[in-house]
């Protein structure tokens, strides 16, 4: 694309930030990128609100916007719960992370501290992901937190349960060490652009 031009396309915008096409036109529809259509119905993003969202990108990188950040982890495997906190906590020392066991522990938790991010796991004893996510959407909390679901559930078993909400991050076990922190980062982008609309 030539530098003249001063509009990205959804595909070019994400290929700046490193995203899905998904995510920037969620961020569209949500008002957190500025954007027109042509004639054609085609998005067109300005190229100074997605230059300055690489630069708070970098910002997140480099750890310097991540010290009041907290992320929450509701996993039942405490093996998984250490393993994703220390694959986090590597790419992001700065991050403040909270784990626990169960849905009503997470509902504690997430009332209590108010993450940022919330990674959750579908299936748990008691108060299982759906449920929830479903008392959570009751709650204005719902719409500031960045939630990653981190599941081994079959797009079936999900959709049979009520499904999830597009703007939702899904991972499916078993994830690789470095899905985890690239959908974290996403997240934190994500409250950024939310943070300075």
């Amino acid at each position: 694309m030539s530098k003249n031009f001063e509009f990205y396309s959804t595909q070019e915008a994400a290929e700046r930030l490193g995203v899905s096409r998904r995510t920037v036109q969620m961020w569209v529809e949500t008002g957190k990128l500025p954007a027109w259509k042509t004639d054609g119905g085609h998005r067109r993003i300005p190229k100074e609100a997605v230059d300055t969202l690489v630069l708070q990108q970098q910002r997140v990188q480099d750890g310097s916007l991540l010290r009041s950040r907290r992320l929450m982890i509701i996993e039942s495997d405490p093996y998984l719960r250490d393993l994703y906190a220390s694959g986090i906590r590597t790419r992001f020392p700065d991050l403040k992370i909270e784990s626990v066991g169960n849905g009503i522990e997470g509902l504690i938790a997430i009332g209590r501290c108010e993450p940022d991010i919330l990674i959750l796991d579908l299936v748990m004893p008691g108060v299982d992901g759906f449920r929830l996510l479903h008392t959570l959407k009751t709650n204005e909390i719902y719409e500031k937190i960045a939630i990653i679901i981190v599941t081994g559930l079959s797009d079936d078993v999900i959709e049979s349960n009520g499904g999830l909400p597009e703007h939702i991050c899904l991972l499916k076990k078993p994830i690789g060490v470095k899905e985890l922190p690239i959908a974290v980062n996403n997240a934190l982008t994500s409250r950024q652009v939310h943070l300075a609309a």
